[in-house]
């Protein structure tokens, strides 16, 4: 996998690559607290499916730091300012799709909303923005001295094995080791907890939930095909958003997985891997 970096917003972002670079290119997005490494497991799979994957850190998240001049872009009024960014840094004219995890599922549906005819299809797992309710832990994290606090916890030892559990609030399904080892990773970068904790202020998370992420975007108005993920269990972002939302897209699929949490895409990745390339290439 082709790893490099390119400036955007007033950052030095990573970008990682895989595939052909004459396929049709998708783009992936991770979540809040994540990083592009995150797809690591999942990207060469679908780039032998005939597909050139790109994935990208956003400023101030897994191995990019911060901007230096700019406020972050998500989520919040900067937000259309820094996706042409995007864009131009990627040399991006046309994507067959954007695959967004999380915060990053509310980034793309972002992207569908201002580039209707450059973006073909979207694939969202627990995508923000399609509901204003957020877990109440995300909300309390926010409040002065309690997230510096929860930062200072300390991390515990990984057992052993291939495959690991993880708090029952993130995942219900055993999930990649080397997923985890690369989180506890990007979470030893010195702007790590101050970032995570200056984004969930900024959207105002503690006092509106997703306002500002999700006021912008009506699922109905999107012009492209999306394919929905999420866990039934999931103690982040409510399964019902996502049930909500199909009956709104002019033209949705939603897959409802049991048990399963937030982390989807590796708690069922076979699953995914397999909906999401079927999609992108119908």
């Amino acid at each position: 996998m082709k790893s490099y970096r390119v400036p955007l917003w007033s950052t030095e972002a990573l970008v990682l690559e895989e595939g052909n670079p004459g396929d049709p290119a998708v783009l992936f997005l991770h979540g809040l607290g994540s990083g592009a490494r995150a797809w690591e497991e999942l990207m060469p799979p679908l780039a032998r499916k005939g597909f050139r994957c790109l994935a990208i850190d956003l400023p101030g998240m897994g191995d990019t730091p911060p901007p230096k001049d700019l406020p972050f872009p998500y989520p919040g009024p900067h937000l259309e300012a820094f996706l042409a960014q995007l864009w131009d840094a990627l040399h991006l004219r046309h994507l067959r799709g954007v695959v967004g995890w999380s915060l990053g599922g509310g980034i793309a549906l972002h992207m569908g909303r201002l580039y209707p005819h450059h973006v073909e299809k979207l694939v969202l797992a627990a995508p923000a923005g399609l509901g204003r309710e957020v877990a109440w832990g995300l909300r309390l994290i926010g409040l002065p001295g309690l997230g510096q606090r929860f930062l200072r916890t300390p991390i515990p030892q990984l057992p052993e094995g291939d495959m690991i559990f993880l708090p029952k609030e993130l995942a219900l399904q055993p999930v990649p080791r080397a997923f985890v080892e690369r989180h506890l990773e990007m979470m030893n970068h010195p702007w790590y907890g101050e970032t995570q904790l200056q984004i969930m202020r900024e959207s105002r998370v503690l006092w509106q939930g997703q306002k500002t992420i999700s006021q912008d975007v009506d699922p109905g108005s999107l012009a492209q095909p999306v394919l929905l993920f999420w866990g039934r269990e999931d103690a982040i972002l409510p399964s019902y958003q996502g049930e909500r939302a199909i009956k709104k897209l002019k033209r949705g699929v939603l897959h409802i997985l049991s048990p399963c949490g937030h982390c989807l895409p590796v708690e069922f990745p076979n699953v995914f891997l397999r909906e999401t390339a079927a999609f992108l290439k119908g």
